[in-house]
């Protein structure tokens, strides 16, 4: 159930950056399984046990961070750190979740060369069990919360049928038009302009400067 105002605000009062950055580390020690997975362990820990969010606003960064290229959970857990704590947090957050998984697949790319490809193969042979069970874990803990009407069902279907039966590179964008067309036959029409917010955009110039720069570059590079 999604977290209380009340509880939010005491959630807000309590905030420390400390614990918070303990959680993400104890989140990145059993993230196996790509993001569904990860997110699942969000779900649990940094919603559920420690309320640092609701449900409500982890989906929706789950969504946001989806539609994005790059790694959505590493995307998803910044972005909370982000909003929690500003940017320093947010670095903080990156470095503290991908610490442990770089120093843990450093050691494993060292691993052939000590045990020879059986050897390796025969002491990580859990790996893949265990991404199997999170990611199930993941799949049925966030599809009870997000599955709710017909619309969500529909949506949940059309993708579960391209991810079986599709197999082309434009499955992909089909399937955002294809769901694009089925939220509009399925969803409800809502006249939202008496609840019209007025929202003030602020571009990070820097920022975007930044990523232009490097996106020059790699494209340069890449010629």
């Amino acid at each position: 159930m999604p977290v209380s105002d009340t509880n939010l605000e005491k959630g807000e009062e309590s905030f420390s950056r400390g614990n918070y950055l303990k959680d993400v580390f104890l989140c990145s020690l059993v993230a196996f399984g790509g993001p569904e997975a990860h997110l699942g362990v969000f779900l649990d820990r940094l919603v559920q046990k420690k309320k640092y969010l609701t449900e409500k606003a982890l989906l929706e960064w789950m969504a946001l961070c989806s539609f994005l290229p790059g790694p959505t959970s590493t995307q998803v857990i910044t972005a909370i750190g982000l909003e929690r704590g500003g940017r320093s947090l947010a670095l903080l957050t990156l470095l503290v979740w991908a610490l442990p998984v770089i120093l843990f697949m450093s050691a494993v790319s060292l691993l052939p060369a000590m045990l020879g490809q059986d050897g390796l193969s025969h002491w990580l042979g859990f790996l893949a069990p265990l991404a199997a069970a999170f990611v199930g874990w993941a799949a049925w803990s966030l599809g009870r919360k997000v599955t709710t009407d017909l619309l969500t069902f529909g949506l949940w279907a059309h993708g579960f049928a391209v991810v079986m039966l599709a197999d082309s590179p434009w499955a992909i964008p089909l399937a955002f038009v294809a769901g694009g067309g089925l939220s509009i036959f399925l969803g409800q029409r809502t006249n939202s302009s008496d609840q019209a917010l007025s929202i003030r955009l602020k571009i990070p110039w820097v920022i975007l400067g930044l990523f232009i720069v490097f996106l020059l570059l790699g494209v340069t590079g890449s010629m």
